[in-house]
């Protein structure tokens, strides 16, 4: 094993995947629905990409590349040929159980089973909820991010009231078109056309293939009340770009839109690069 191509293996994937753990988390992804995700993924291309002579990887060929046991995998397997690697089958996290006992736990509701407006402490509390249904979640914690989240509302007399089933961190400030689902699959549908495009032009076996075209122009050194500038003058050139090459795709499209085997997917995607420590508005 290459060491240092490793450690710079893990650098590029940490830099790929804290967007999308932001994103993950803005839309209440825990851990373990990630984890899960990505042993599901890990068996999934181990047995379509790795396979000798054309065949699909054999357990054991998995079981060596990806470090998950044999008995995981089949099960996996199973679950990928049932088309069950999308659907969220796993067990409640903490904090879901937490909001499922104060709709359904007869000790936390009332006689119309409508849940109770709980004080912090006491023997029916919500200090006594998260201890029964939270485990190690931290109550003093998990009030301030429900509270954050508008989960539940502080009473004046300190009490408190739940307004909400299901939990998504911080959803006050979640701008209302990042919670489309729409928009979060285009997203996705995005980033894997990229990262793809990156895959392909490092690792394509057929050195006569043309590079996929990939470039990007940025600057470290620009003056920040620039920004909103080049972003409009961007929107500008980028709209009239595209649109330039939507017409020659129009032009080459295939007479008979029904047939399958003549056809390919062909384009071109623009994105708009900004530091992290710049902030800009309307």
């Amino acid at each position: 094993m290459n060491i240092v191509l490793l450690e710079k293996v893990i650098k590029s994937i940490a830099l790929l995947l804290r967007p999308i753990v932001r994103l993950a988390l803005r839309n209440g992804m825990t851990y373990k629905q990630f984890s899960d995700l990505s042993k599901h993924l890990y068996v999934d291309v181990a047995a379509s990409d790795y396979g000798v002579n054309g065949r699909v990887t054999n357990v054991s060929r998995i079981a060596v590349m990806t470090g998950i046991n044999r008995k995981d995998i089949k099960r996996l397997k199973e679950a990928l040929n049932e088309g069950e690697v999308l659907q969220n089958n796993h067990s409640p996290d903490r904090i879901s159980r937490i909001l499922t006992a104060w709709y359904s736990d007869p000790e936390f509701t009332d006689d119309k089973c409508f849940p109770l407006t709980l004080p912090i402490e006491g023997r029916v509390s919500f200090s006594e909820l998260v201890k029964r249904h939270g485990g190690d979640v931290a109550m003093i914690t998990l009030l301030r991010e429900f509270k954050r989240s508008g989960v539940i509302e502080e009473m004046p007399n300190g009490d408190v009231k739940v307004l909400k089933r299901y939990f998504i961190p911080s959803a006050d400030n979640i701008a209302p078109n990042l919670t489309d689902p729409t928009r979060i699959v285009h997203a996705g549908s995005i980033l894997n056309d990229h990262v793809n495009t990156i895959f392909h032009n490092l690792y394509q076996q057929d050195k006569k293939l043309i590079p996929r075209f990939e470039r990007r122009a940025t600057n470290h050194a620009i003056d920040k009340a620039a920004v909103i500038k080049f972003q409009k003058y961007a929107a500008e050139k980028g709209q009239a770009f595209l649109e330039d090459i939507d017409q020659w795709l129009t032009k080459h499209e295939v007479e008979d839109i029904n047939n399958e085997a003549q056809k390919v997917r062909l384009g071109l995607g623009t994105y708009l690069i900004l530091g992290s420590d710049a902030v800009t508005s309307k």
